[in-house]
């Protein structure tokens, strides 16, 4: 089954907040998780429940007597499709091509249309069932951001970045540099963009040691490009 980077952000998250709390999500509390309308949350879920991906239920709304609310909890489908995704082999010859191609793209930005850079990098996000080759879109298109709006800034984030040394703190720290350079301009990311950044921690946090390594060296080498 194929989802578009919309419905997966809106179901990793829902299932993110299932398994914190082991309890199923009301529409309201995945609205404010993602920073969407309550409105947007609910179609949405409505959306994967006839994909199969979710199931819903009826519970007693406790602030209002007598009146019930439906929430939602993945289904046993759901967890299939991020089984397999994280069960995906790549090679190590498929890991160079995919650095290649996305250093490629970030060589010379300045030469090219921007838009069509970052939709490249979206379509790969969007077909991609590897964790790795997604983190590492990701960063990518962070990097877009960086590079076209204030490239001046990257031997600061370099210089920061080489301070720590677990390689998931790079990561997360690298991604909270961008966000907040671009905090008071939303646009310049976009909802989209900002969704995948929060799936991207989200997903970094649960690689295995080896391949969190993988991305750190990855991103070491586009912030030396």
């Amino acid at each position: 089954m194929s989802l578009t980077n919309r419905k997966k952000q809106f179901l990793l998250k829902l299932m993110e907040l299932y398994e914190s709390s082991n309890l199923p999500v009301h529409y309201e509390t995945l609205a404010k998780a993602i920073g969407v309308s309550k409105w947007t949350a609910y179609d949405m879920l409505k959306q994967l429940e006839k994909l199969n991906l979710l199931k819903k239920e009826y519970i007693v709304n406790k602030s209002e007597t007598g009146r019930s609310q439906i929430v939602y909890f993945p289904s046993d489908e759901a967890y299939d499709i991020f089984k397999k995704t994280s069960e995906e082999i790549l090679t190590d010859a498929e890991w160079e091509q995919v650095k290649i191609e996305l250093m490629e793209l970030l060589r010379d930005l300045n030469q090219k249309d921007p838009k069509i850079v970052s939709q490249r990098i979206l379509d790969n996000i969007s077909k991609t069932n590897n964790k790795v080759v997604l983190c590492a879109n990701v960063i990518s298109l962070l990097m877009t951001h960086v590079k076209l709006s204030n490239e001046t800034k990257i031997p600061n984030i370099m210089h920061l970045i080489d301070l720590v040394n677990e390689d998931h703190i790079k990561l997360t720290l690298f991604t909270g540099i961008i966000v907040g350079m671009f905090l008071t301009e939303l646009n310049n990311l976009g909802v989209e963009v900002m969704g995948l950044v929060s799936e991207h921690i989200n997903i970094f946090g649960r690689l295995s040691l080896e391949d969190q390594n993988k991305v750190a060296l990855f991103l070491k080498e586009i912030l030396s490009m």
